[in-house]
């Protein structure tokens, strides 16, 4: 014999259950993901052995979207921007977006990011050290105007943190 708590949670599993039913039965007869990504920091030695070859076989197990990284030959791994772009391009891909350092060549790695057609730059690290109010204060100001020079070319300023040191 169920005792009562038994009970209710078969019906509480139940209840839970039908509810969301409907929803688990979408996502699975839901198509594949059609532009998925991949950020060449990934792939960075075949990039830099072979670029237009790694970008070749990249297109060809199915990446449509493509994120550049710094690299000993620079954030297009030896290509020009505007050759980046049009590989891609040739190649069915979009160089979405560039992971890139905020330095005194920030107005360069705008234009450059232009050309090649990305909308986005992510800023990886912060451009001055300190786990203070008062750096942070200053890093948010730095950004704000890394953002609006990014904003005059059509591509959105970004940040992703990896700086790695504690708080205190």
């Amino acid at each position: 014999m169920n005792s009562r708590r038994d009970f209710l949670k078969a019906s509480g599993a139940f209840a839970l259950g039908a509810v969301l039913l409907p929803d688990l039965a979408k996502a699975a007869h839901r198509k594949s993901v059609n532009d998925v990504g991949l950020q060449l920091y990934t792939v960075r030695n075949d990039m830099l052995k072979d670029n237009v070859g790694t970008l070749k076989k990249i297109a060809g197990i199915g990446y449509k979207e493509i994120e550049s990284a710094g690299s000993q030959k620079g954030s297009y791994y030896g290509l020009k921007p505007s050759e980046m772009k049009k590989v891609c391009s040739d190649l069915g891909m979009t160089l979405r977006s560039g992971h890139v350092h905020y330095d005194k060549n920030w107005q360069q790695t705008v234009d450059e990011a232009a050309e090649s057609g990305q909308e986005y730059l992510i800023v990886s690290v912060m451009p001055t050290n300190g786990q203070t109010v008062d750096n942070y204060k200053s890093v948010a100001e730095v950004f704000n105007k890394a953002a609006e020079v990014a904003k005059k070319s059509n591509i959105t300023f970004g940040y992703h943190n990896h700086d790695s040191g504690g708080i205190g």
